[in-house]
């Protein structure tokens, strides 16, 4: 089990896994369709929004808002064969994030792989990389509904701060707040 930098030698497996999910009917990542087109169009562009430590370059967030994005990286869980995907941003210089971004840790499994303790150990590996960014925390949310997720996220020493309100204009809903120390 290892957690992959994204590279074009290894593109067209977590581009085999979201088709996969897209053919067996899955809810898909909401960005599943926009990699796939673009790892035919340019993947060499592609990777490098994987790997982005300066940021800056426009995304679209909810509500199709443009917004400069926070510098992050992503790396893809690997056991044969590509489980799932994690991203870590952050803002230089404050452990603070926009009001859009819900928390400097995101991460997903495919539907097949769920269940076998493989988003806990995604989360232990990315925390393990995520020291050099000098956070004295780092900050999670799940949906009030995601019981799995707050699960990983306590075994990998979150702490639940608060429920809260996600603003409207950022797509609204209630929320759970953890917070993992990293120093």
């Amino acid at each position: 089990m290892e957690l992959l930098k994204p590279s074009e030698s290894n593109l067209p497996l977590y581009v085999a896994a979201l088709e996969r999910e897209l053919e067996e009917g899955h809810e898909p990542f909401h960005y599943s369709l926009e990699i796939i087109e673009g790892a035919k169009k340019d993947p060499s562009a592609l990777i490098a929004t994987f790997d982005d430590p300066v940021g800056g370059r426009l995304i679209t967030v909810d509500a199709g808002m443009q917004r400069a994005a926070l510098p992050s990286f992503t790396r893809w869980l690997y056991d044969g064969e590509i489980c799932g995907s994690i991203q870590f941003r952050w803002k230089p210089g404050t452990v603070e994030l926009p009001p859009y971004c819900l928390g400097h840790i995101g991460y997903q499994i495919f539907p097949w792989k769920r269940g076998q303790g493989l988003a806990t150990k995604q989360l232990e590996l990315m925390l393990g990389l995520t020291h050099n960014i000098e956070l004295p925390y780092v900050e999670l949310t799940t949906t009030l509904a995601n019981v799995a997720s707050q699960k990983v996220i306590r075994k990998n020493g979150g702490v639940f701060i608060k429920e809260f309100e996600r603003a409207a204009e950022y797509g609204g809903g209630m929320y759970n707040l953890f917070r993992i120390d990293q120093s």
